[in-house]
């Protein structure tokens, strides 16, 4: 078992050393954390809805993207927790 651990150990630390170079020709390298990843994901998604769907109607890709930058607006215009604690009071002396 110990074994086992001491080679994955070794070939993991070979593999990152013998990746392709995403910079040469051929090559794609995609890093993000989790909110680019679905970023990314929601415009491959919205370039096939927006070549399924007819000229003058509003794919299926950008109505959601609309419904959820007004849930977006709403969760960052609505009072916090804290927001009491740190509100200034203006005229009170």
């Amino acid at each position: 078992m110990h074994k086992v651990i001491i080679i994955g150990l070794l070939c993991s630390g070979c593999g990152a050393i013998i990746t392709p170079n995403p910079m040469q020709k051929g090559h794609i390298a995609v890093i993000a954390d989790a909110e680019g990843m679905r970023a990314f994901g929601d415009t491959i998604t919205g370039l096939v809805a927006e070549g399924k769907t007819p000229g003058e109607m509003k794919s299926s890709y950008f109505q959601h993207r609309d419904l959820r930058e007004v849930e977006e607006t709403k969760r960052a215009a609505q009072p916090g927790i804290l927001s009491n604690l740190f509100k200034s009071e203006e005229g009170v002396k």
